[in-house]
């Protein structure tokens, strides 16, 4: 069976805030757990700092929009972090904020099982 869907509860690092000086200060992105990291792409594992580009459909504005997701298996990341950063068309307003959920829908390709789509949906708690 394939995983249709993946949740995560949004943190303060993963959107930009930095303790007492609000948000926006850094990148926003979307931090991936390595258990559940089979729901996106695979990388090839003896590539540096591989990245792909994920095909997401915002329900905000009803377009695909091409987001970066990348693997840092060869950085500063303590954690070899898998990350799917969010640009401006996906993230215009900056109203996902900490402790909401990001739930991805995967539209699975039926001709080709290797290509997907995702669709993001926002719930605050």
């Amino acid at each position: 069976m394939i995983d249709k869907f993946y949740v995560r509860k949004m943190n303060h690092q993963e959107l930009g805030y930095t303790k007492g000086k609000g948000g926006g200060q850094r990148g926003r992105y979307i931090l991936i757990s390595k258990t559940l990291a089979h729901f996106f792409p695979e990388f090839e594992h003896d590539a540096m700092e591989p990245s792909t580009s994920i095909n997401i459909i915002s329900p905000d504005n009803k377009k695909l929009i091409t987001c970066e997701y990348v693997w840092h298996n060869n950085s500063g990341h303590r954690g070899k972090d898998k990350r799917i950063y969010l640009n401006l068309d996906i993230d215009y307003k900056k109203d996902l904020m900490p402790d909401d959920f990001a739930v991805f829908y995967k539209i699975i390709n039926e001709d080709d099982n290797s290509s997907h789509i995702y669709k993001i949906f926002k719930f605050n708690k």
